[in-house]
């Protein structure tokens, strides 16, 4: 039972971690939609409560989509149900939402600070809740009108109009110079930014995770003879089942039943042993497998071509990116999206060109946050820039970054900027403006990573656009940091790494880094069993749930290397199977055109 509150509380953790990311814009465009700021938040509010009810299957759609699907249509209806309200108590029909103030009128002088903010809210108050909302995911989260027009359930042709209404609508806030069609893209999002500013941030998640609670404990009221018996049953297992010894011989090279990993002490911390090879067969599945969307063969069927994705792009969400050799020189990506079907979605786009620093002939790195976090958007490095697709419109866009051969290319924590890394320098690309700058500062895709200064780790945090703001060196054994970390919202992060060998692990020198930022500063480390191959064996690729990184192992065992998926369970010191591919899958893989270069 305290294994299921820990799991419990690591789920809640999850959630708020995402709620305090995400609460920020969605009250920002619940602000817009609904020129209310008390009606904001409760939309907001309701949205969150929605998001933790559904947690462990929005964590699979991805959380930020579920909480937009909720967010943009109940702001829409709550602006609606308001206005007719309005019209009915006040009989302003003849007016409607303009009655909130005068307006600006085309030419005059133009406000500014307060005064322009409240020619904004006026200017918006005179198109429906649905045009405000459709603008506010034009400009400022910068969806294509396909993508908006799923979220709104309306056609693109309307989300056009709408737009289109908005910017109208903005051309009495303009300068003089602004044309009676509106402002440009840019000033219109820089007006819809002015707005937005104003609105006063509160925590919400805990309200939301509570609320949730609340409807959870009224649903097993309803049914509580059924839950009682179930839980009973739970416990019953659980007692007869009990712990296994993590002190026996054999955890070296084989977990127990649970993937409980056998844990000694190095340098003053605990560092959690790794079966061998032979004994990554035992592991038991990862409980949340399915919720992860992964087919259990890691790598796609390659019996037959592979089928093209539509030219008019789809709104599921990529759950894995392949690189496959369209012909000598040129690689395309291969999109795992199990809504669409259980085969690899080929993309009939330009293709990408081979990067000679990559090693073992991969063609191209596809590191840490390659896909955004709506999961949607797919960022590739190239030589001389990056290359950006649009999965919800299957169109590509190309930054360019002249001279520089792009090794590595990620998302930053706000899903617009690109963080783009050559032998030489780092550059933050801003995708929504095209605007390439190089990093005067350490930068990195995500929220944090390690390194290690002096053979000894240490926590880097990120800014929302990628650029070092904090670091502080934890607890942990002698190594040396291998590759790119990935992180989460929630502050984890997790690298391969090079460990000084101790008599304690067994003389082991390969294994994991994972770290908490801002929590207990001490390092968590898993110890790999010796392998042959790269030095990179172990790969940490993302994450999953609750403190669970998902880790690309390649071993050798009984005379055939495999490629496995696994999940390390950071807190709980456990290991489990998520999927895996074999010799023959790899053979035949690689016949098709498929790299072995891959990312979740």
């Amino acid at each position: 039972m305290a294994g299921d509150a820990d799991w419990r509380r690591d789920d809640d953790a999850g959630f708020l971690d995402v709620a305090r990311a995400r609460q920020g814009p969605a009250l920002r465009a619940a602000a817009l939609v609904t020129l209310d700021p008390d009606l904001a938040e409760a939309v907001v509010l309701r949205a969150l409560t929605d998001l933790a009810l559904r947690w462990r299957e929005a964590r699979e759609e991805g959380p930020e989509h579920v909480l937009r699907a909720a967010l943009y249509p109940s702001a829409v209806r709550a602006a609606e149900a308001r206005e007719d309200r309005r019209d009915t108590q006040d009989g302003q029909d003849a007016e409607g939402p303009a009655a909130t103030g005068p307006h600006v009128p085309p030419g005059a002088d133009v406000p500014s600070g307060d005064d322009r903010s409240a020619a904004v809210a006026r200017a918006l108050a005179t198109v429906p809740p649905r045009a405000r909302a459709a603008a506010v995911s034009w400009w400022l989260e910068d969806r294509d009108a396909a993508g908006t027009a799923h979220v709104l359930r309306c056609s693109p042709e309307e989300v056009l109009a709408d737009v289109d209404r908005v910017r109208r609508a903005l051309a009495t806030v303009g300068p003089r110079s602004t044309p009676p069609t509106g402002p440009g893209d840019a000033a219109a999002r820089d007006l819809l930014d002015l707005l937005a500013d104003g609105v006063v941030e509160r925590d919400l998640g805990p309200l939301a995770e509570d609320a949730a609670r609340s409807r959870r404990r009224t649903v097993r009221r309803r049914t509580a003879v059924g839950a009682v018996l179930a839980v009973g049953a739970s416990t019953a297992a659980a007692v007869v089942t009990g712990r296994p010894d993590p002190s026996s011989a054999d955890a070296v090279t084989s977990a127990a039943p649970d993937g409980r990993l056998r844990a000694v002490v190095a340098d003053g911390v605990r560092v959690h042993l790794a079966p061998d090879a032979d004994g990554l067969d035992a592991l038991p599945r990862y409980p949340l497998a399915d919720q992860l969307a992964l087919p259990r063969r890691l790598w796609p069927d390659a019996d037959r071509p592979l089928d093209m994705l539509s030219p008019a792009g789809t709104s599921s969400s990529v759950r894995a990116v392949y690189l496959v050799r369209s012909r000598p020189g040129a690689l395309t990506p291969a999109l795992f999206i199990p809504r669409i079907s259980s085969r690899a979605q080929r993309v009939g786009m330009a293709p990408l060109r081979p990067l000679g620093t990559v090693p073992d002939a991969e063609g191209i790195a596809l590191g840490p946050r390659a896909v955004d976090s709506g999961r949607h958007r797919v960022v590739f490095p190239q030589p001389g820039g990056v290359v950006l697709l649009e999965v919800r419109s299957s169109r590509t866009q190309r930054f360019e970054i002249e001279g520089e051969t792009i090794e590595s290319a990620g998302w930053a924590a706000d899903d617009r900027t690109v963080v783009a890394s050559s032998a030489t320098a780092t550059w933050l690309v801003d995708t929504r403006s095209g605007r390439v700058r190089r990093s005067g500062i350490a930068a990195h895709p995500g929220w944090a990573d390690i390194t290690s200064p002096a053979g000894r780790p240490t926590v880097r945090t990120f800014s929302e656009d990628g650029r070092l703001i904090s670091l502080r060196s934890v607890l942990g054994p002698r190594l040396e940091v291998l590759g790119r970390s990935v992180s989460t919202v929630g502050g984890w992060t997790c690298s391969a790494a090079g460990l000084e060998p101790s008599p304690a692990t067994g003389g082991r020198t390969r294994g994991l880094v994972a770290v908490r930022a801002g929590g207990a500063a001490e390092a968590r480390v898993l110890a790999t069993a010796p392998t042959t191959g790269s030095s990179e064996a172990y790969r940490p690729v993302g994450w999953g749930p609750g403190g669970v990184v998902l880790v690309e192992a390649r071993t050798s065992g009984a005379g055939a290397r495999i490629i496995r998926l696994l999940a390390w369970d950071v807190p709980g010191g456990r290991l489990h199977r998520v999927a895996e591919a074999d010799e023959a899958a790899l053979a035949a893989a690689s016949g098709a055109g498929f790299t072995r270069a891959w990312t979740l």
